[in-house]
C-alpha cells in the first residue's frame, strides 16, 4: 500500500474573529485532490478527497461498486506518479490503476464507458440484498460501545487539526484495528473496506465505527464487508434502519454522553443483570 507522502494539512492565512476583534492568522486546513479510479484501464470514478491512503479508497470504491468481490480479483495496483491534469479540477490529481485477474470486460460492464464523479457518495447502485451475515458474530456490551466510540474521536486526528473529516473505525469489542479519516464520510468506509479486503480480514467478526450520521449509502457498505455492528455518532435515517434489518446488522447511533440508541438487532447488545 503506498500513501501520500505529504501532509495532507496546509496552513492558509484566515481573517478570525474572537472576542470582538478581528486578526489574520495561520490556520490548518485540510487539503482536497481528485483521485482518479481506473480499472483494466477504464476510468471509473472521479472522488474528491485528502489524497491519503489512496490505493485502499480505490479498492474500496470499486469492493462497494461490485466490482470487486475478493482479494483474488485484483492483479496488481500502481498509484501513477505525474498525473495529468483535469481542466475541470483546479488542483492536484491523483490517479490508481488497478488490473483485475477478470479483465476489461468488468471495467466496461461497470459503467457502459461513463466515469462517476464522487465525493464519496454511492453513485446509486443498487444495495445488496440481506440477509448476508454470518452466524456467531460478536456481541458487545455498552461500556465497549462508548470505548470505542471515544477511542475514534481521539484518534482523528486530521479532524482535530483541521475540523474538515470525517473518521471511521475497524475494530472488534476489545478496541480499535484501523482509523481512516477523509473529506468524504463514505470515502473513509471505503479505504477500511480496502483495507481489510487487501488485509485479508474477514469483516464478520468486526465492528464499524463511525462520526457521522447513519444513511442507506453507509449500511450498505457495511453488508458489503460483511459487518455485523454498525456504530455511529449520529442518528439513522428511516432507510438505514430498515435496511440494517433485512440484512441482520446492529445498528447503534446517537452515541454520547453515555447514552445511545440500539435501532435493530439488540440481540448483540450484552446486558449486566
Amino acid at each position: 500500500m503506498t500513501s501520500r507522502r505529504t501532509d495532507p494539512v496546509e496552513i492558509m492565512d484566515v481573517l478570525v474573529f474572537r472576542e470582538g476583534t478581528f486578526r489574520t492568522t495561520g490556520l490548518p486546513v485540510i487539503r482536497e485532490v481528485l483521485l482518479e479510479v481506473r480499472l483494466d484501464g477504464r476510468s471509473m470514478a472521479a472522488i474528491a478527497c485528502t489524497g491519503e491512503h489512496a490505493e485502499e479508497l480505490a479498492v474500496g470504491f470499486l469492493r462497494s461498486e461490485g466490482r470487486i468481490g475478493r482479494a483474488g480479483d485484483i492483479g496488481r495496483i500502481e498509484q501513477l506518479p505525474d498525473a495529468p491534469p483535469d481542466p475541470t479540477w483546479p488542483g492536484e490529481v491523483l490517479t490508481v490503476e488497478i488490473t483485475s485477474t477478470g479483465g476489461t470486460a468488468a471495467a466496461e460492464e461497470a459503467t457502459g464507458g461513463e466515469t462517476i464523479t464522487s465525493s464519496g457518495a454511492r453513485s446509486g447502485r443498487r444495495q445488496p440484498a440481506g440477509p448476508v451475515l454470518k452466524a456467531g458474530t460478536p456481541t458487545i456490551s455498552p461500556d465497549q460501545i462508548l470505548r470505542l466510540v471515544d477511542g475514534l474521536v481521539e484518534a482523528c486526528v486530521l479532524h482535530e487539526r483541521t475540523r474538515g473529516t470525517h473518521g471511521a473505525a475497524l475494530a472488534d469489542p476489545d478496541g480499535i484495528l484501523a482509523v481512516r479519516e477523509d473529506i468524504g464520510r463514505h470515502n473513509a468506509l471505503d479505504m477500511l473496506s480496502g483495507y481489510a479486503l487487501m488485509n485479508g480480514i474477514d469483516g464478520s467478526e468486526k465492528i464499524l465505527v463511525r462520526t457521522g450520521r447513519a444513511s442507506v449509502e453507509i449500511v450498505s457498505k457495511a453488508i458489503v464487508m460483511g459487518i455485523p455492528i454498525l456504530l455511529s455518532l449520529g442518528a439513522p435515517t428511516t432507510e438505514a434502519v430498515r435496511s440494517a434489518e433485512r440484512a441482520g446488522i446492529t445498528l447503534i447511533g446517537r452515541i454520547r454522553r453515555g447514552s445511545m440508541n440500539i435501532y435493530t438487532h439488540d440481540e448483540r447488545i450484552g446486558r449486566t443483570t
